[in-house]
């Protein structure tokens, strides 16, 4: 949803879908498409993807890609801002990087799903359903550089090294890792975006992942890790 002012090349003025007095109906000779932008927006995203090289690399999953224009955001100090947001996020993913392949297709239906089975003999790095949401507004200012505020979810059954459990363990599993800060002094203020309220939705190619700090936040978790060094 995009718009051009020959008179002003810096406006990002477009159509309000939503206030329409009619609902904006495009016929396609199936089913119609149905618009209800609001905002400027440029966004892109599949529900599979499917990348490998040989049997060396392997990546599985959903993505979506997302631009923003002239959305409302508050700060942590009640200050509302109008940012663009540049916004990347995925779901479901499979990763393995190393000597394998790693991820059996056991239904031969072209998706990897949990339950079905690995190989045992392979040798590398996988991570297993992970899903994220990236977001990043940049304040809309025309005085000095404007701010910028990051926030993130990410989550993952399972990240670990596989193939090498005679000589190293490494094996993560339910994993959170949460940032919700400004990209610039750890010491400005405000400090983050207060997103409780009106929670930012980031596509992922399956169900979207819903930011909603209340303030600037760095955390990492997991319900299990196991590092061992051989019997040492």
């Amino acid at each position: 949803n995009l718009g051009t002012d020959t008179q002003n090349p810096n406006s990002s003025a477009v159509i309000d879908f939503t206030r329409s007095a009619d609902t904006f109906t495009v016929e396609t000779g199936g089913t119609p498409v149905t618009f209800a932008f609001r905002n400027e927006i440029i966004q892109a995203q599949a529900g599979l993807i499917t990348l490998g090289l040989g049997d060396f690399v392997f990546l599985q999953g959903g993505f979506a890609f997302e631009k923003q224009s002239g959305v409302q955001v508050t700060a942590t100090d009640g200050e509302s801002v109008t940012t663009d947001v540049l916004s990347f996020g995925g779901s479901n993913i499979n990763a393995f990087v190393g000597a394998g392949p790693f991820f059996i297709d056991s239904d031969s239906d072209g998706r990897i799903e949990a339950g079905e089975a690995t190989n045992p003999d392979a040798i590398g790095l996988s991570i297993q359903n992970l899903s994220f949401g990236l977001a990043i507004f940049t304040e809309q200012t025309t005085i000095g550089t404007p701010p910028k505020y990051l926030a993130l979810k990410a989550t993952a059954d399972r990240a670990a090294l596989v193939g090498l459990e005679d000589v190293l363990t490494a094996d993560v599993r339910n994993i959170t890792v949460e940032v919700n800060q400004v990209l610039a002094d750890p010491d400005a203020t405000p400090d983050a975006l207060d997103l409780s309220a009106a929670p930012f939705s980031v596509a992922t190619g399956g169900a979207p992942i819903e930011l909603a700090f209340s303030g600037e936040r760095i955390a990492a978790s997991a319900g299990l890790v196991t590092l061992a060094i051989s019997d040492f």
